[in-house]
């Protein structure tokens, strides 16, 4: 049985594997780290996010089905920090030692251009989303997006939920299921897709 879970550190080595897989040919990914990255750097990028997570307390949730994970996401709350910590500024430093000073420099210019356009109100924030590609088309992210909104909905201070894709085929995917489309900016030769779905009012 296919169950929703939070993640904790036991799991972070399981979210790295599944989100290097799944993000191998993401836009955003092949625009940080190029086109034939190896997947130890993917690796490396995902365990960044994965501690930034933690460090800003941002939720960490799964799929997972007899103890394995199959989809992950990560997703801001209007609790989460918005200011980075010390410890997540030491982490960013400690990066360099895998990827150059230009990778950390996309990477803040990617955060300023989705900051601008973000909602200014509280609201959620999904960070990313990803399924393992053996099992991608099962309804794993479409249940998680499921979760996600629901927990939106009895947020009674969110106004909504907020992502950003980088792949124009996700737009209409990302409409069907009530997002609106904000903004279209563009990073370099990166377009960014801006969304946000208002919160639903509970009954």
């Amino acid at each position: 049985m296919k169950e929703i879970m939070i993640l904790d550190e036991s799991h972070k080595r399981a979210f790295v594997h599944l989100i290097s897989a799944a993000f191998e040919k993401d836009p955003l990914f092949v625009h940080l780290l190029g086109p034939e990255a190896p997947a130890g750097r993917r690796e490396k990028l995902a365990g960044f996010l994965w501690d930034k997570a933690h460090l800003m307390a941002e939720q960490r949730l799964g799929v997972a089905q007899d103890g394995k994970l199959l989809a992950a996401c990560l997703l801001a709350t209007p609790e989460s920090r918005v200011t980075p910590s010390f410890p997540m500024i030491w982490r960013s430093l400690r990066l360099l030692r895998h990827f150059s000073p230009a990778l950390l420099q996309q990477l803040n210019a990617y955060a300023e251009q989705t900051q601008k356009h973000a909602p200014d109100v509280a609201h959620h924030y999904l960070v990313l989303i990803g399924t393992h590609p053996e099992h991608q088309g099962q309804g794993l992210g479409k249940q998680l997006m499921t979760h996600i909104m629901q927990k939106v909905k009895q947020h009674r201070t969110s106004a909504g939920l907020a992502l950003d894709t980088e792949n124009a085929d996700n737009v209409r995917l990302y409409q069907h299921l009530g997002f609106d489309l904000r903004h279209e900016a563009h990073l370099k030769d990166l377009p960014l897709y801006c969304m946000f779905r208002p919160r639903e009012e509970t009954t």
